[in-house]
C-alpha cells in the first residue's frame, strides 16, 4: 500500500512547535501502519532558517496536496488547513477527519487470505494483549465470514506493522508469498 496522506492541521494558532509535533506524531503512526504521509509543517524548520510569506507556504502546500491520495484533517482551528480541505474537495481528493475513517476507507478492498483458527487466535491475542489496537487503531484484519473446516477467511493489510510480523513469523511468510 503506497497511499499518500496529506496531513492538515493547525500551525499558527497555539504553540507552533507543539503543532509541528502533532503532525510528526501522526506521520509516524501513519508510517507504522503502511501509509506514506506528507507533513507540510516540515516547512516550519525551513521558515526558521529562511522566512517566507504565508502565501508562499500555502502555494507550496497546495502543490504537494495535488499529488496526494487523501487528506487527513487533524483537530484544531486553522484557516490554512481549512483552505487545504477546500482545495482537496475541489479536486476530488477524499478528506478524512479521523484516522479510523481513513484506514477503513483503504481497507475495504484488502486481499483475503485463509488462516487456521489457531493462527487467527494467535493474531487476535497479540492484537489485544499488546495494545496494538490502541497503537494501530484500524482493523489489521476483518473477519468477513464464519469459521469453516477450521479455517478463517480474513482481510488483511499487506503492510502489517513490523512489530506484528516479528512476533508472528508465519504472517511474514504469507505476506512475502502474497505481494499485492
Amino acid at each position: 500500500m503506497s497511499i499518500k496522506v496529506y496531513i492538515a492541521s493547525a500551525y499558527t494558532v497555539g504553540d507552533q512547535v507543539e503543532n509541528v509535533n502533532v503532525q510528526l506524531d501522526m506521520a509516524s503512526l501513519l508510517m507504522d501502519i503502511g501509509f506514506v504521509p506528507f507533513v507540510p509543517l516540515y516547512s516550519h524548520y525551513q521558515h526558521m532558517r529562511t522566512p517566507r510569506p504565508y502565501e508562499d507556504w500555502m502555494k507550496l502546500d497546495l502543490a504537494w496536496l495535488d499529488s496526494c491520495d487523501c487528506l487527513l484533517r487533524l483537530d484544531g482551528e486553522s484557516t490554512g488547513a481549512d483552505k487545504e480541505v477546500a482545495h482537496a474537495e475541489s479536486i476530488g481528493i477524499p478528506v478524512f477527519y479521523e484516522l479510523n475513517e481513513l484506514t477503513a476507507y483503504y481497507t475495504i478492498n484488502t486481499p483475503e487470505i485463509t488462516i487456521t483458527e489457531a493462527q487467527y487466535s494467535e493474531l487476535k491475542k497479540l492484537y489485544y494483549s499488546d495494545n496494538i489496537a490502541i497503537k494501530y487503531p484500524f482493523p489489521i484484519l476483518v473477519i468477513p465470514g464464519p469459521l469453516q473446516n477450521g479455517l478463517v477467511r480474513v482481510n488483511w493489510i499487506s503492510n502489517s506493522p513490523e512489530y506484528i510480523l516479528k512476533k508472528l513469523p508465519w504472517l511474514r511468510k504469507l505476506q512475502s508469498r502474497n505481494k499485492y
